[in-house]
Parts: structure tokens; sequence; C-alpha cells
């Protein structure tokens, strides 16, 4: 009976530790990086920082996968490496970040801005860049297979040696934007 007992109090404990621990963690990370602006490998995965002021926060190497950061004022912020797979960025301020070498698959840029971002070796795999500002940007070497960039502001960025297989660029403005040594197989909208 007592071996019964201490069992369900492991298992009890288990559980208190368990999913519902570090997601406390998460919102408490999510809270100090408010006012510190800095969580360098942070594990803040499926925040809420939507609206968040977090310019210049360095965020390099964090997980923010499936975060809500709609809306949320990121320029100049370090998120090199970092995982936002699936995360919500529509209409959220990315202008100048660092976001080399980061983990976007499935993310949605849906009317961000991202001018002058930095995005080289990114993974954008089936990303939703709509409408949204790239000018200037620098995507060398990302992986944009079957992202949509429809109507997407894409004037000055760089694409070069760029993966944008089956990516959708219906209505982007494409102007002066170097496609040098990109991949463009079966891309929709993109003209020579």
């Amino acid at each position: 009976m007592v071996a019964k007992i201490w069992l369900s109090g492991l298992m009890a404990l288990a559980i208190l530790t368990g999913p519902a621990a570090a997601q406390d963690d998460a919102k408490a990370k999510a809270r100090a990086l408010k006012s510190d602006k800095a969580c360098v490998g942070c594990a803040l995965v499926g925040v809420d920082l939507h609206n968040s002021y977090l310019e210049g926060a360095k965020l390099a190497g964090a997980d923010l996968s499936g975060a809500n950061l709609n809306r949320a004022f990121l320029k100049g912020a370090d998120l090199t490496g970092a995982k936002l797979a699936g995360a919500d960025l529509r209409k959220a301020s990315l202008a100048g970040a660092d976001l080399a070498n980061a983990d976007l698959s499935g993310a949605d840029f849906g009317k961000a801005t991202l001018r002058g971002a930095d995005l080289a070796g990114a993974n954008l795999v089936g990303a939703k860049l709509d409408k949204t500002i790239l000018k200037g940007a620098n995507l060398a070497g990302a992986d944009l297979t079957g992202a949509s960039l429809r109507k997407a502001q894409l004037a000055g960025a760089s694409f070069k040696d760029a993966n944008l297989t089956k990516a959708n660029l219906s209505g982007a403005d494409l102007a002066g934007a170097d496609f040098m040594g990109a991949v463009l197989d079966d891309a929709v909208g993109y003209r020579k």
C-alpha cells in the first residue's frame, strides 16, 4: 500500500513538473524578456508576445516555435539561429533584424516589415510572406521552397543562391531583386 501511494505521489510530481511547469517557465521568461530585451537560447515555445516592444532584443538561438508575435516590434533584433517554426509574425516589424540561419518554416509573416533584414541561410519552407515588405533584405542561400510571397515588396532584395522551388511570387514587386544562382523550379509569378 505504501509503495502504491509513493508511486502515485511520483506521478503527481511528474505531472506538476511536466508541460504545465514548462509553460509557466516560458511565461516567466517572456515577462523577463519584455523588460530585459534578452533571452539568448531560451525556450519560449508557444508564448504570447503579441504587440510586444522588443527593439534590439537578443534572442539568438531562442526557441519561439508557435509563438504569437503578431504586431510585435522587433526592429534590429538578433534572432540568428532562432526557431520560429509556425510562429505568428503577422504585421510584425522586423526591419534590420538578423534572422540568419533561423528556422522560420511555416511561419506567417503576412504584412510584416522586414526591410533590410538578414535572412541569409534561413529555413522559410512553406512560410507565408504575402504582402510582406522585404525591400533590401538579404535572403541569400535561404530555402523558400513552397513559400508564398504574393504581392510582397521585394525590390532590391537578394535571393542569391536561394531555393524558391514552387514558391508563389504572384504580383510581387521584383524590381532590382537579385536572383543570381537561385533555384526557381515551378515558381509561380517569376519573370526574367
